[in-house]
């Protein structure tokens, strides 16, 4: 479970989609949608809309292990993530956003 607060407008929203504890976090350089790592091996893209907080986009898999860093590329098109299995995977950035 990942807990987002915006500090700005003092509210939080809650994104429930990991089965296990949550070891990375990173937001695309324009801010449009949020990646979380967690130690189920999963990689999940959730819309960083303050209005669409909970929405999934994508659920990527592909590690053995937890997944314990995230970041994009500068430019945005992609996102490395890295396990405790060892690998580290780069994910196309979702079309469109």
């Amino acid at each position: 479970m990942v807990i987002l607060w915006d500090v700005l407008q003092r509210n939080s929203a809650l994104l429930p989609g990991h089965e296990q504890p949550v070891r990375g976090v990173a937001f695309s350089p324009d801010a449009a949608l949020a990646a979380s790592g967690g130690m189920e091996g999963a990689l999940i893209l959730w819309d960083s809309d303050p209005t669409a907080l909970e929405e999934v986009v994508s659920v990527l898999r592909g590690h053995a292990g937890g997944v314990t860093a995230v970041d994009w590329s500068p430019d945005g098109l992609f996102i490395a993530s890295g396990s405790e299995d060892g690998t580290v995977l780069l994910w196309p950035a979702p079309p469109g956003r």
